[in-house]
């Protein structure tokens, strides 16, 4: 699966700093389990990185998400 990124936030995750990615459970993203690759395109750069997802945590809200996780691990 492809997933375009801010550069910053692609920065963060080329360094290791960022290890969560966060996103809204559409249609698309469903498809993920573990074990998937996704490759990370720089919208600014156009760079690429390919990561394989660890884990999928699904939250009922944004509150119990930021309480789980550091705000360097999501960016």
């Amino acid at each position: 699966m492809i997933m375009g990124l801010n550069h910053s936030q692609f920065l963060l995750m080329q360094q290791g700093d960022k290890s969560v990615e966060i996103r809204l459970n559409d249609r698309k993203r469903s498809f993920l389990k573990e074990g998937s690759l996704i490759t990370f395109i720089d919208l600014k750069t156009n760079k690429k990185i390919e990561v394989i997802v660890k884990k999928i945590y699904k939250f009922k809200t944004f509150c119990e998400l930021y309480k789980s996780f550091t705000s360097t691990e999501v960016g």
